[in-house]
């Protein structure tokens, strides 16, 4: 399901990399609603959640993102289109890591408590997915207003 959503055949449209594969780096940068995050902050923000998953599925001390800081919604600075790219890959690497991430895990851990949380493993995975396709929803949107 979750490779589904990010770069396969889903039953609810198109894949998040379906959404983003067509964009350039001045589209992805640009922000038609002010005071609203762009394309590219919506793509760093998905893979900073993904990495949150992996890192707190793996390792064996806490990571913790708080919200609204670095970790949670990252700064741009190099605004290129290789930049762009990179981000890109990084996104096609956090897909990767989190499905591997997923593979390796017992299926016991899905009832544990996430640290430092109050939901389980089985809910954060659910919840990668789900963060995953409302973030694409508003990358769709930022797309069409950019196209008018």
């Amino acid at each position: 399901m979750f490779r589904a959503a990010a770069h396969g055949k889903t039953w609810h449209g198109k894949s998040v990399w379906e959404i983003l594969e067509k964009i350039s780096a001045e589209e992805a940068a640009a922000h038609p609603i002010p005071e609203s995050h762009s394309i590219w902050d919506y793509l760093l923000h998905i893979i900073n959640w993904r990495e949150y998953a992996v890192r707190t599925l793996l390792d064996d001390e806490p990571y913790i993102i708080d919200l609204n800081t670095e970790k949670d919604w990252t700064t741009i600075t190099d605004f290129s289109q290789e930049a762009w790219e990179a981000a890109l890959e990084l996104y096609k690497k956090s897909t990767d890591e989190f499905s591997e991430a997923v593979k390796t895990i017992d299926d016991s851990k899905l009832e544990e408590i996430v640290p430092e949380r109050k939901f389980t493993f089985y809910t954060l995975l659910h919840g990668v997915i789900q963060h995953d396709i409302y973030h694409s929803g508003q990358i769709v949107l930022l797309k069409k207003i950019l196209k008018n």
